[in-house]
């Protein structure tokens, strides 16, 4: 008889450790799924090694042309181009073009790719043009701004 109450304290205790393990396992499984929802996800960037150069600029009669190159690395999938009337103000107008105002255009650009675009119609006087290069992430297709290759030139 005393056998008997022996072998069943025995089987609580490992009845105990083996719940005290499940409750844990749950608890870790609960919180891995909290923080996988909670951290960021990695976001999509340019590479450092793309680099555009605005070769001329010709602005005569309220058209402008641009000529720009790809000095860097990698192929460029389009630029965003804005200008200001004012030299000391930030770019934030947008050209206009015959299909209305634009300020992106999807021009494919490989490395060493030379490029001119242009017949754009300006409002006042052309004082600073910024270009930034952008790339297309794979999965969503959502353009990618350059910042770190961002370019001004003043006229």
């Amino acid at each position: 008889m005393k056998n008997r109450l022996k072998n069943k304290k025995a089987v609580s205790v490992v009845l105990s450790y083996v719940v005290l393990i499940i409750i844990v396992l749950t608890l870790a499984g609960i919180t891995y799924g909290w923080l996988k929802f909670r951290i960021p996800k990695d976001t999509p960037e340019c590479d450092e090694n793309i680099a555009l150069i605005i070769k001329d600029v010709n602005a005569v009669g309220g058209k402008v042309t641009i000529t720009f190159q790809n000095k860097g690395f990698f192929t460029v999938n389009g630029i965003l181009l804005r200008y200001s009337n004012e030299s000391g103000a930030p770019p934030t107008h947008s050209f206009k073009t015959t299909e209305g105002e634009a300020s992106y255009f999807n021009i494919t650009l490989g490395p060493g790719d030379e490029t001119t675009i242009g017949a754009f119609e300006y409002s006042g006087t052309l004082e600073k043009i910024e270009l930034i290069p952008f790339i297309y992430d794979d999965e969503t297709n959502e353009p990618i701004l350059c910042e770190n290759a961002k370019i001004s030139e003043t006229i």
